[in-house]
């Protein structure tokens, strides 16, 4: 798996929260996320900068939280995106015509 390296940032800042919304103690959470950060690959914003114009414009009307995953996703010339958010569950990219590997 891979994700902009900002993820794991953003779940600490939240960690309150989401040990409340999983109903999971605050200990538990830090060990299940210990465990996933060994399974993704974190992308710095270099990685993926070049592809954000294009994400902005697939996203137009929708989060724009989601943008540096569409460009991660864009970058990585990846099949597709693993995600709950329906945003992005309905976002079609049929227009890019990027390269494929």
């Amino acid at each position: 798996m891979h994700a902009p390296q900002y993820l794991f940032d953003e779940i600490e800042a939240h960690r309150d929260e989401l040990s409340k919304r999983s109903r999971q103690p605050a200990d538990a959470l830090a060990k299940s996320l210990r465990i996933l950060r060994g399974h993704v690959i974190e992308h710095e914003a270099a990685d993926y900068e070049d592809h954000l114009e294009k994400a902005h414009g697939l996203l137009a009307g929708r989060d724009p939280k989601d943008v540096p995953y569409v460009a991660l996703a864009l970058a990585l010339q990846a099949d597709g995106i693993w995600t709950e958010d329906r945003g992005l569950v309905s976002l079609k990219t049929s227009s890019y015509t990027g390269p494929r590997t």
